[in-house]
């Protein structure tokens, strides 16, 4: 088998980059060679499937607005803090959510994530009738995990005996930095002095498990600087800390205005990184599978979990929102308020693009996400695909041991290079068809 060039290789990834604004990154196909739009009847058939399979799909709420967006966000937002919109907004996935609803009757959901954007911006009485029209479309599972993403900017206490009384059992907090510097340089929307109070008024409002997101490696953040951010955070016995590197993708206002990042500054968020997890073993935190590191392991992302790594279906509602039925079609909503709610009012779904799945896809997408959190199972890919990694992807892996790239183990898993990204390049080199490969790098007609 021959293998694609570094150098073309290099123009597909730098595509992907450009075309894919969601939070599942490794997702394959990529988004940015999602080349239909599937019809209704086609959408609606494949959720009829998975709801006929029994297992518990996961459902994703995207609210897309934000006050401003930061410098270093690379996700689908809005900026629009303006009651209409949210209101609009509002109604329009009511709709969404009906029109799915009869085919989804037997399903049962065993996560319900809100993220964005920023969620918290919605008020409580916005919040209330989300909860509600969600509840009135969908069944959760008793045992369901419902986290919330949220500004600490706009949590309220109100909002917080909202979240409480919806069932909300794992709120996220995006706390980013406490240096008042780099806050300013990022844009953000934040007080610093109001964040401490605001991780103790959830804990106070009964919410089970509080994650804190923290940024490393930022414009603007030294060492110390960080280092008085994470240690600040953790004696506030957060249950999980989630470290997320600067990744200035094509998306982020730090791209856009030309910013470029030295191997200094690599070097400096790697040891950002470090630090923190040394300060959080010692602590007593553990490396979860595929998440952060936590205090109690029932803290961890579910829906990551279940989605990404286990290969279950998710459910995407709003606007941006990504989805991923059956093993059979991913797809993204519209990506404007107009639009989401001009095709939900005329009754129908509200889709921009997307991707007719095969199975030689599917097995791809396993093992790409897999393999960037460490490793693979022969085991756990023949559970899923009924065949052996080595019987379908002979050359393949025999490439990737050659050239170092994995790392055979005993029982027939694979683990990866140490040097995760240069590694995960090879990986990804190999493992994407050509096909793909050909429609990420033809000119653009956009």
């Amino acid at each position: 088998m021959r293998f694609v060039s570094r150098r073309l290789f290099e123009k597909a990834l730098a595509r992907v980059e450009a075309g894919d604004f969601s939070s599942y990154i490794f997702q394959y196909p990529p988004m940015a060679a999602w080349d239909t739009v599937p019809s209704d009847a086609e959408v609606l058939s494949a959720w009829t499937e998975v709801a006929a399979a029994g297992r518990s799909p996961g459902l994703y709420v995207h609210v897309p607005f934000c006050k401003t967006k930061c410098t270093f966000c690379r996700f689908f937002v809005l900026e629009d803090d303006s009651v209409d919109s949210h209101e609009e907004f509002v109604a329009a996935l009511e709709r969404e959510a009906a029109l799915l609803s009869p085919r989804m009757k037997t399903a049962s959901f065993s996560t319900l994530y809100f993220g964005g954007g920023t969620p918290s911006l919605l008020s409580e009485r916005l919040l209330a009738r989300t909860f509600s029209a969600l509840r009135r479309s969908f069944r959760l599972n008793p045992d369901a995990q419902i986290t919330f993403e949220a500004n600490p900017e706009f949590l309220t206490p109100k909002k917080l005996a909202v979240l409480k009384a919806e069932g909300v059992n794992r709120l996220t907090i995006g706390v980013q930095s406490l240096d008042d510097r780099v806050i300013a340089r990022v844009e953000r929307t934040q007080t610093n002095s109001a964040v401490a109070s605001t991780f103790q008024a959830a804990r106070s409002a009964g919410i089970p498990y509080i994650n804190i997101d923290l940024m490393a490696g930022l414009p603007g953040q030294t060492t110390s600087s960080f280092r008085e951010t994470f240690d600040q955070v953790l004696s506030w016995k957060p249950d999980t800390i989630h470290i997320n590197p600067f990744a200035p993708t094509p998306f982020t206002r730090f791209s856009q205005r030309g910013g470029t990042r030295t191997d200094a500054d690599v070097r400096r968020q790697r040891a950002m990184q470090d630090y923190a997890g040394r300060r959080m073993r010692k602590a007593g935190f553990r490396d979860l599978p595929h998440d952060a590191m936590a205090a109690d392991p029932a803290a961890a992302n579910r829906q990551l979990e279940e989605s990404v790594i286990g290969g279950n279906s998710f459910l995407g509602l709003g606007i941006g929102a990504v989805s991923r039925a059956a093993g059979r079609l991913r797809y993204v909503n519209v990506g404007s308020l107009r639009r989401y709610s001009q095709e939900t009012a005329a009754g129908r779904l509200p889709i921009q693009k997307g991707a007719r799945l095969t199975p030689r896809q599917n097995q791809i997408d396993f093992l790409l996400n897999r393999l960037w959190y460490g490793g693979v199972t022969d085991a756990d890919f023949r559970a899923a695909f009924a065949l052996s990694i080595t019987e379908a992807f002979p050359d393949e892996f025999k490439r990737l041991e050659k050239c170092g790239a994995l790392r055979r183990q005993p029982r027939m898993s694979w683990s990866v290079h140490p040097e995760r990204q240069r590694a995960y390049f090879e990986i990804k080199r190999a493992l994407y068809e050509p096909e793909i490969i050909r429609a990420l790098t033809r000119p653009s007609t956009a």
